[in-house]
């Protein structure tokens, strides 16, 4: 797919454009992992014979950015090339863009696509790249890079699983991403940690969280492994969230600190062995 990339510094470019774009960009980063500098020109070339079996449920405004989020998820290299533009002066500007309606319908469209997201193409492709010279590599470069604190990557482990746990459904890895830029920690340990609420293993975790609650709140409930499913939980949402609460945060410290015993051991016995 080809898009065009306005310079946005450009004469009489209208304030809420520049920002609206700046929004949508963060959006389709924070759903895709692709970064491109203008996620809302209307100069596109769309590959139509690899988007045929996509279905897409917007046809405003709001498509622009559904459409390129599905075609970035289905593989499809999204190609931003240089344009010149031109935005005639204010009083001579037509647009059939509605600020009110439209910025919440494409609100709502990122609410739904990072949903998506974090439940669906995150995992897929967390899974699909768990090959062993991968992993290998990740380890190498993150876990035992000599550059980094030990305390730095067990705080980012913690951090990481925390988000992964509490319940922000939605807002968990955005949530995790903000907070590994403001403690400057480790970003890719951060969302890989987060990632322990992959659906393999998803069920394990809202089950500790629903007997988590049960001890806190000294409530019971019927729910097991085998019919755990979110209309239980939502009949038992007030034990959920308290167990989740207090699991995210348990399973948080115990995973960081057990993170820097083993690495400082590592780097200790490395360091007598040279």
């Amino acid at each position: 797919m080809i898009i065009g990339a306005r310079n946005m510094n450009s004469e009489n470019i209208p304030g809420g454009s520049s920002f609206g774009n700046k929004f949508s960009n963060f959006w389709f980063w924070i759903e895709t992992d692709i970064k491109i500098p203008d996620t809302q020109s209307g100069f596109r070339l769309y590959p139509i014979s690899r988007m045929k079996k996509i279905k897409y449920f917007t046809s405003r405004f709001e498509f622009e950015i559904e459409v390129i989020v599905k075609a970035a998820w289905k593989g499809i290299p999204v190609i931003p090339v240089p344009i010149q533009i031109y935005y005639a002066k204010g009083g001579e500007r037509v647009t059939h863009f509605r600020p009110g309606k439209d910025f919440m319908r494409i609100s709502l469209l990122n609410v739904y696509l990072v949903f998506l997201a974090f439940i669906w193409y995150r995992p897929m492709r967390f899974f699909r790249g768990l090959t062993p010279t991968n992993i290998k590599a990740f380890v190498k470069k993150h876990l035992f890079n000599e550059n980094e604190s030990v305390i730095k990557k067990s705080l980012s482990v913690t951090v990481g699983i925390f988000f992964g746990i509490v319940p922000i459904w939605g807002y968990q890895l955005v949530t995790a991403i903000a907070v590994a830029y403001f403690l400057k920690l480790n970003k890719a340990i951060v969302i890989l940690a987060a990632n322990i609420s992959i659906p393999i293993i998803l069920p394990a975790i809202l089950y500790g969280s629903l007997k988590t609650g049960e001890l806190i709140t000294g409530q019971e409930s019927t729910i097991t492994l085998k019919n755990i499913n979110i209309e239980n939980i939502k009949l038992n949402l007030y034990v959920y969230l308290t167990g989740a609460c207090v699991l995210s945060v348990v399973l948080a410290i115990f995973m960081g600190m057990s993170t820097y015993l083993i690495l400082n051991t590592i780097r200790n016995k490395s360091k007598q062995t040279t």
